[in-house]
């Protein structure tokens, strides 16, 4: 495991918030020197702290501005397994993340729909899952990555 210090960590949050930022506008923005932004990220991607940049998607602009957490429980006594649940559900048009977690839920997805019609149409479709016990939804009231 690899030690950030404080100026990797404002580095990270930075691009976080807009990977592709310029060397100058973070230098504005985080007080470091650009020759230190520069050699710090080259040297966060060689040790795989920085493993991609990837756009980020203003889900509003293409229609679907509706945001929710969708929380399931996988039948205890399913013959479905949770990755097979998991591999499913990253198929479904909406479905932007899905994680396996541990406590009062076994799964949570956040997901996108144009509609409260369509959110809940994904989540009727999904308490008709097989393996799929129990979904409960919240709506995000509003979003911002921090680190």
């Amino acid at each position: 495991m690899t030690k950030i210090d404080e100026k990797d960590e404002k580095i990270l949050k930075e691009l976080v918030r807009n990977y592709d930022v310029p060397a100058k506008k973070l230098h504005q923005l985080i007080g470091i020197p650009m020759p230190t932004i520069y050699r710090r990220i080259k040297e966060l991607k060689k040790l795989g702290i920085i493993k991609k940049t990837k756009a980020v998607i203003d889900y509003k602009d293409i229609g679907m501005p509706i945001s929710a957490l969708l929380f399931m429980n996988i039948e205890e006594s399913s013959s479905i397994d949770a990755s097979g649940i998991l591999g499913e559900l990253k198929n479904l048009v909406g479905v932007r993340e899905v994680y396996r977690t541990f406590g009062q839920w076994d799964i949570v997805s956040k997901v996108q729909a144009a509609s409260l019609g369509e959110l809940y149409e994904l989540v009727d479709r999904l308490r008709r899952t097989d393996g799929i016990e129990e979904v409960s939804s919240v709506l995000l009231a509003s979003e911002e990555t921090i680190f």
